[in-house]
């Protein structure tokens, strides 16, 4: 077999390892992280959100029901309904809002993670 073709197979395997071991690095295991709140988008359904963040929600609130004409909540939901749910996990928790047709409609998280420079490498780059 021709050296060439060898250093070429070679290289194309190289890669491929490379490729794989970034996949592996990069993946983000399921719970209640900064990184993975980032990837809550409006639109998700309960089901999702819940996947992502681990399991299902510790608590769920309906704010917003009218009182006198009035509504409250967080400003881009004003005088809207809407349903909060939380997940928690250590000293870390995650409060989304949804829409009453169980959507989101925005996500925050609360709480501060320690120092992984991989997970705030994945929290810098949106992944």
């Amino acid at each position: 077999m021709p050296r060439g073709v060898y250093l070429l197979g070679l290289g194309i395997a190289l890669v491929a390892l490379g490729l794989a071991f970034t996949d592996w690095a990069l993946s983000l295991p399921p719970g209640v992280t900064e990184a993975n709140v980032k990837r809550i988008r409006p639109g998700m359904t309960v089901a999702e959100v819940a996947a992502l963040l681990g399991g299902p929600a510790l608590s769920r609130q309906v704010i917003g029901a009218p009182r006198s004409g009035e509504c409250w909540g967080s400003p881009d939901v004003y005088g809207r309904m809407h349903v909060v749910r939380w997940w928690l996990c250590g000293g870390v928790s995650a409060r989304v809002a949804f829409t009453l047709e169980d959507r989101v409609r925005d996500a925050a998280f609360y709480g501060e993670e320690k120092a992984d420079p991989l997970a705030r490498l994945r929290a810098w780059l949106g992944w």
